[in-house]
């Protein structure tokens, strides 16, 4: 009896070092998902939100107080160069004075609240000022004001009857092929982005159609991110142009502005959790090595999405274990290719 006890207990005791044993477990066979490492072009990129704008606008301005006899136009409307907008009637050159002054203290606010009044536009308003204040020839015909540029009429300032003076737009006309995005960028990313940079574009008012443009300048000054909201964010415009080529596009749409930083050629790309780090914060995944798992450090860099970049310990094509903690140097493993779109 105590013999048949002491062949049992020691039987236990084997098959216990057995299941415990470094051979055991190079036996066990585990189900894993695998991914090769794939190459692909790269980039980072920062992303700012801004509004688009007209890369090109021009105003028109009656030469002298006049009184429209006729508008020709309205807000939205399609005009070439030397298109009629309003016929203008000669006026008492004082008459309206005040009422034009008042106007053009609103849109000189206005325009320097936009970031709009540059040197050009201040020099054709002090011109504008002293062609109002200067003795007039009398007597002025009839004129036909025309638009300046190609484009949209964005703005209509007058009605028909109303008089109009020198120091006041009578209407705005935007170049809609040419447009840009007003984007800010805060001043931790602002050293990463220069001119010439690509970007890509998406339009909230068109989901699903991104577009491509370039960095086209940088403003030279920074300034609160809003006023009104209380942001304290120091942030520099960006000007992104953007070709508007189907038309589609106006001002003041909200824009996202993804501008690519930093690019990279055929990098090896692999998902997030097929990476791990060991006990030491190393780096690592486990490749697949004669049918079983075999660890192999690695050094990542650029960091995207839902991939990273490997940069050293592993080849192009060479299959990865997903969840690579779940598994040890040497085990037997039987694995599926993961599904991409997964």
């Amino acid at each position: 009896m105590k013999g048949a006890l002491c062949i049992a207990l020691t039987g236990l005791t084997i098959g216990g070092m057995f299941l415990a044993s470094p051979y055991r477990r190079q036996t066990e066979l585990a189900q894993a998902q695998a991914a090769p490492c794939r190459q692909a072009d790269i980039y980072n990129a920062v992303t700012m939100r801004g509004k688009t704008e007209t890369l090109r606008k021009s105003r028109a301005y009656a030469p002298w107080t006049a009184t429209v006899k006729e508008l020709y136009v309205r807000q939205g409307d399609q005009v070439a160069q030397g298109d009629p907008l309003a016929l203008l009637e000669p006026a008492d050159p004082g008459q309206g004075m005040d009422w034009a002054a008042e106007q053009l203290a609103e849109r000189l606010t206005l325009q320097a609240a936009q970031g709009e009044l540059d040197p050009a536009e201040a020099d054709q308003i002090a011109q504008a000022f002293a062609a109002a204040l200067a003795p007039q020839p009398t007597p002025k015909q009839p004129l036909t004001l025309t638009a300046p540029i190609d484009g949209l009429v964005m703005e209509v300032y007058c009605s028909e009857g109303e008089t109009v003076s020198p120091l006041a737009p009578c209407a705005v006309v935007g170049d809609m092929n040419q447009m840009l995005v007003r984007a800010q960028v805060g001043e931790e990313n602002l050293h990463k982005i220069s001119p010439g940079m690509e970007a890509e574009i998406a339009i909230e008012a068109f989901p699903g159609r991104d577009l491509i443009g370039r960095v086209e300048s940088i403003a030279p000054y920074a300034q609160s991110g809003s006023i009104l909201n209380q942001d304290s964010q120091i942030v520099t415009d960006v000007l992104v142009s953007v070709e508007n080529g189907q038309g589609s596009l106006r001002p003041g749409y909200s824009a996202s502005v993804s501008v690519k930083t930093q690019r990279k050629e055929n990098a090896l790309l692999l998902p997030y959790d097929y990476v791990g780090q060991d006990e030491q914060n190393r780096e690592y995944v486990m490749t697949i090595w004669q049918g079983r798992a075999r660890k192999k450090l690695i050094a990542t860099g650029l960091e995207l999405e839902e991939l990273v970049e490997i940069q050293a310990g592993l080849e192009p094509g060479e299959l990865a274990l997903q969840n690579p903690e779940q598994f040890y140097h040497g085990q037997r493993i039987a694995w599926e290719i993961a599904d991409e779109g997964a």
